[in-house]
């Protein structure tokens, strides 16, 4: 008795192109069956043959980015802030919050902090004399006689008030977001990504050695983790901000960078000068800096 045993081997080829360009539509990757046939001469005899399969090697992905000069460092807090850094950066670190069409996008955030959801509340909060405050002009002072200030409850000049001699406490409008990481992220580099992560980098670019921003700093009264996931921001009672959904500072990996001292920041981060830039994703980060070669 003789026993046919007729094999199916299924190879699948494709082929995946990135150049420095738009990404051209997929195609269905065109299958192949190779069929073999094998003759038993030996009755009653079953032939079991397992072929593994081999799993098609994946190309690297690559990314190119055409810049007018190269940067002199990639500290998100240094002196330079052309595009050129900001194009490079965009590659390494994801979001926290991008911006597409002219609206916030969050990207490693659950939600945009709203009023809607809940994650932006305005509570009515007392002053003491000589606290810090926002007064009805937006700038920073202490409450002081003389000071005029919005009372809470407070949103136009109609009902604006002046701190009097003698006066005791009063009270005020204080704004508070609470932000919330998505669970799972890591650093390139395998470390979980944690709230104070963000806290982290908030403290890098309150120091007065950086040339930062400080419009936003100068006006928040506390920037805290309030667990592994959150984050919680709150304003200095009397300012109002519109723009509070993008009060959350972009994480930087304290784990490496906690023993830096502001002032060296920027010689230690110079694109060719420092090995760890880690992205705040796995697939993100930078692992080497060549100087262009036609200087």
């Amino acid at each position: 008795m003789r026993k046919t045993l007729t094999l199916g081997i299924l190879a699948v080829l494709s082929m995946l192109l990135l150049a420095c360009q738009t990404a051209s539509p997929s195609r269905t990757p065109e299958v192949q069956t190779v069929v073999v046939t094998v003759t038993v001469e030996q009755e009653d005899q079953i032939v079991t043959e397992i072929i593994p399969a081999t799993p098609t090697p994946q190309p690297q992905r690559s990314l190119t980015i055409c810049v007018v000069q190269e940067p002199e460092n990639l500290f998100i807090y240094g002196n330079d802030s052309g595009k050129s850094k900001n194009n490079i950066l965009n590659a390494i670190y994801d979001g926290p919050i991008d911006t597409l069409s002219y609206s916030h996008v969050h990207i490693i955030l659950e939600d945009l902090p709203s009023f809607q959801n809940g994650d932006v509340r305005s509570e009515s909060v007392t002053v003491n004399p000589g606290d810090p405050i926002v007064n009805s002009s937006g700038m920073v002072t202490t409450l002081s006689p003389g000071v005029q200030f919005y009372p809470a409850g407070c949103n136009d000049q109609d009902c604006m008030a002046t701190y009097l001699e003698g006066q005791t406490r009063i009270t005020m409008n204080q704004m508070e977001v609470t932000f919330t990481l998505l669970p799972g992220l890591l650093w390139s580099d395998g470390t979980p990504l944690r709230a104070s992560d963000s806290v982290y980098s908030f403290e890098l670019a309150s120091a007065s050695e950086l040339p930062t921003e400080k419009q936003v700093i100068d006006r928040t009264s506390s920037y805290r983790a309030v667990d592994g996931q959150t984050v919680r921001w709150t304003g200095l009672p009397g300012y109002k901000d519109a723009n509070f959904a993008s009060n959350f500072w972009t994480p930087l990996p304290e784990h490496l960078w906690r023993n830096f001292y502001c002032k060296r920041f920027a010689q230690r981060l110079r694109p060719n000068a420092h090995p760890h830039r880690l992205g705040c994703l796995p697939d993100r980060r930078m692992d080497t800096w060549r100087p262009n070669p036609l200087e």
